[in-house]
C-alpha cells in the first residue's frame, strides 16, 4: 500500500492531502475545495480515492474486446 494519492480527479491537481479529524480520515484538494471520501482508516481513504471510474473510452474499448465478431456489427 502507498500512501500516494492521484490527482483530483475534479480539477486535475496535484494538491491533494490525507487529514484525519476525530478518527473521520478524508482527502481535500486545496484548489477546488473537493472533500472526500471519508473513512474509518488512512488506508481506506487513499485507496477509495484512487479509485477512478473507467471512462467512456475504456468501457467501449473492454465491450468490443469481449464481444464476438457477430456482436460487433
Amino acid at each position: 500500500m502507498t500512501d500516494a494519492l492521484k490527482s483530483c480527479p475534479f480539477c486535475g491537481s496535484d494538491d491533494v492531502e490525507a487529514l484525519d479529524m476525530e478518527g473521520k480520515h478524508y482527502v481535500v484538494c486545496y484548489d477546488c475545495a473537493l472533500e472526500g471520501p471519508f473513512h474509518k482508516s488512512r488506508a481506506a481513504v487513499i485507496a477509495a480515492w484512487n479509485t477512478r471510474a473507467a471512462t467512456l473510452a475504456q468501457r467501449k474499448a473492454n465491450l468490443t474486446a469481449t464481444r464476438g465478431p457477430q456482436e460487433r456489427r
